[in-house]
């Protein structure tokens, strides 16, 4: 699981985990997954959530912008250990001790083995034929 540590703003020290294949909602409704009391925040400000083996940050259209690393966030991207994330007065940074790294590939299979060899069908009849 990936947490993100509250660096500044009203829950500046506070841990949050997120990750899951559902959006996890950053804004000042009260619906939203984590609710930042802050007017420079939308209702519905961005979102996180996981994708590609690690996990994303999005803006849901914002007044003020999400920005990752002081660049405002324009698709949908991948967060990174240690990575920050501004929204509003708040900052936070993804937690490198917890962050999904993204997935290597899977080691290929090995070969199956080789198939059994049999006695030749015509040596098999003949031997039913004689018994």
């Amino acid at each position: 699981m990936t947490q993100l540590r509250l660096l500044s703003g009203p829950q500046s020290g506070k841990k949050i985990e997120v990750g899951s294949e559902h959006r996890f909602v950053i804004g000042r409704d009260d619906a939203c997954n984590l609710v930042l009391d802050d007017p420079e925040v939308s209702r519905r400000h961005a979102y996180l959530i996981e994708a590609g083996g690690g996990i994303e940050v999005g803006d849901l259209g914002s007044s003020n912008g999400t920005r990752l690393n002081g660049r405002r966030v324009e698709q949908p991207t991948q967060l990174k250990p240690g990575d920050t994330l501004e929204i509003g007065g708040t900052r936070m940074q993804v937690d490198a001790s917890t962050a999904v790294d993204p997935v290597e590939p899977a080691a290929a299979a090995p070969p199956p083995p080789p198939p059994r060899r049999s006695a030749p069908r015509s040596a098999a009849r003949s031997r039913a034929r004689t018994a």
